[in-house]
């Protein structure tokens, strides 16, 4: 068989053979499969087989200088290609390091949504200080927090110290919606 022309679908790319070999179709078939393949061929264009060959050479180069992490950091954009590649050398485990590497920066952008300002607060305290920031009630967030009414009033006089925010109770509470918007 020839060089493979590799062809999206269903978000894979599916591998097909450049050139049919006579001797594995049969022969009553094979006119219609080359239909197939040249209708393929025109739809995947030839960026799709650059692409592969330029991974191929990056894996080469990568498993003969034990170098992982280009690969490993572009995963997001490389899954689909790295799913069709021969599971050989060091593929498996960048797959492996690249789906860790996924999962601990979407965590960490998760956790970056949480307003710079409220790291000085502890994760009870950041709860709290979202609820009051969604305009609840100290008697609201007790409820949902299953805590009491004066406990959440600590709470917040706690955060509003640690954010040093000041003045009267409405202004202490726009500041800290304000906080929740940067």
């Amino acid at each position: 068989m020839g060089v493979s022309v590799p062809r999206r679908a269903a978000g894979h790319i599916l591998l097909l053979p450049q050139k049919i070999d006579p001797a594995q179709v049969d022969p009553h078939l094979q006119p219609q499969q080359e239909a197939r393949l040249v209708r393929a061929r025109r739809r995947a264009g030839p960026g799709v087989l650059q692409v592969r060959g330029l991974l191929e050479q990056v894996l080469q180069d990568a498993a003969a200088d034990g170098l992982v992490m280009p690969v490993v950091e572009n995963y997001r954009y490389l899954a689909p290609l790295l799913a069709d590649m021969p599971q050989r050398g060091d593929v498996p485990h960048m797959i492996e390091l690249g789906r860790r590497y996924e999962a601990r920066c979407a965590s960490v952008r998760q956790r970056s949504a949480v307003p710079m300002a409220f790291h000085v607060l502890t994760p009870r305290e950041r709860d709290i200080a979202m609820l009051v920031a969604a305009r609840l009630s100290n008697r609201e967030i007790a409820e949902k927090l299953y805590l009491s009414e004066g406990s959440v009033k600590q709470y917040v006089n706690r955060i509003y110290a640690k954010l040093f925010i000041e003045g009267d109770t409405r202004t202490k509470r726009k500041r800290l919606v304000e906080m929740t918007q940067h």
